[in-house]
């Protein structure tokens, strides 16, 4: 009787699984136009493959561990193989139950694919921190006004944004208040010079109440987009880890996340970018400026690649899985992971409302890239298809 060698099977189990490389394809191909047996050898492999699943439909077989369990260093007989296997998936199918709920190691769960599990669209909410310390979930409360150390109002709008007005402010004392976004959440706030400021997901701004130096100046964890009051007389200055970006009255966006360089991208006016070492630079609309290990390397861009989050929308043009990855992490508030660079690599062009559910976009990415998502635990697990 014909026999498969160990090698062909291997090929076999990986072909079931997916996982076969080309050059084993090219094998596995030329071993069935061998003959018509080797053919139907394969052919009934599948059979019990699809037999072993249907048991059990939320458990798969893992083949491959159960074969390591009868391999010897010589051939296999097939034939054998198949009276084995057919022991088991016919006359002894309750049989096989039991063993697939007991014997761990040679069963795999199905892919488990429900992110609405793990995941849900960011919101507005934000924590604002008092110059007392006192902190404020804004998402808890209805729309309310409070009065600051130095007399300026703070108007709170219910789920919607933060406005200080610091008309009546009488102190010459500056007080800072504190702004931080978690993992999933965006908020908007008007300081009282009557600039527009976006926070995005896993930010902090730390700002005064009221301007009274002949700076404007901010502190900046994380991304924000800046639509600054016009004052020539006060230039307006975010403070961002290495970077400094100085304007007088403008539209840009600043992001600095501990796992990237910062960037600051120019929509409108005119800014400089300061640096490490007394590097520094000048924007027009439509630039962009990272500080590297170099100094301050500057592009041109399209803007709304690194605005349009503020619109309400996620947009890539040929971006890398990794750097995509962190956006929605951060938005999703879900941890993901890669189980290889190859992953990591793969580029993405395409655009979602931020309000769809994460399978929506994970959908999308996956009829378009060759990358596959999965559920392990709390995360995302992102491979190569």
């Amino acid at each position: 009787m014909k026999e498969i060698s160990e090698e062909i099977l291997d090929i076999i189990i990986r072909d079931i699984h997916d996982i076969i490389s080309m050059e084993e394809k090219v094998t596995l191909d030329s071993w069935k136009e061998e003959s018509e047996k080797n053919k139907e050898l394969y052919n009934e492999y599948l059979k019990i493959n699809k037999n072993l699943g249907d048991i059990r439909p939320e458990y798969n077989v893992n083949l491959e561990a159960a074969l390591l369990k009868v391999k010897t260093t010589r051939s296999i007989s097939f034939t054998k193989y198949l009276k084995y296997a057919a022991a088991i998936v016919l006359p002894l199918a309750m049989g096989v139950i039991l063993f697939l709920l007991t014997r761990q190691p040679l069963i795999e769960k199905k892919v488990h694919r429900n992110f609405a599990e793990v995941s849900s669209p960011g919101s507005q909410k934000a924590q604002l921190v008092l110059a007392s310390g006192k902190t404020i979930n804004l998402e808890e409360i209805s729309k309310s006004n409070l009065k600051e150390l130095d007399g300026t109002e703070i108007n709170l709008k219910e789920g919607n944004s933060v406005v200080y007005d610091s008309k009546i402010s009488k102190s010459k004392k500056v007080v800072f208040n504190e702004l931080r976004i978690p993992r999933g959440g965006e908020y908007q706030l008007v300081l009282s010079d009557g600039t527009k400021v976006w926070l995005n997901s896993e930010s902090e701004l730390r700002y005064p109440i009221s301007f009274k130096n002949k700076t404007r100046e901010v502190y900046l964890v994380g991304e924000a987009f800046f639509d600054v009051s016009h004052d020539k007389t006060k230039p307006f200055i975010v403070h961002s880890g290495e970077m400094n970006v100085e304007v007088l009255g403008t539209r840009f966006n600043v992001r600095n996340y501990p796992e990237d360089n910062a960037v600051a991208t120019l929509v409108q006016g005119k800014v400089k970018v300061l640096g490490e070492r007394e590097a520094q630079c000048i924007l027009n609309p439509g630039q962009q400026a990272r500080l590297s290990k170099k100094g301050i390397v500057t592009f041109d861009v399209d803007t709304d690649l690194y605005t349009s989050w503020i619109e309400g929308k996620f947009l890539f043009k040929n971006v890398d899985m990794y750097s995509l990855s962190q956006q929605i992490s951060r938005w999703y508030n879900v941890e993901i992971f890669f189980v290889n660079d190859y992953a990591k690599n793969v580029r993405f062009t395409g655009s979602i409302n931020k309000d769809k559910p994460l399978q929506y976009l994970i959908e999308l990415i996956e009829s378009t890239s060759d990358v596959r998502f999965s559920v392990k635990g709390k995360s995302i697990v992102i491979e190569k298809k």
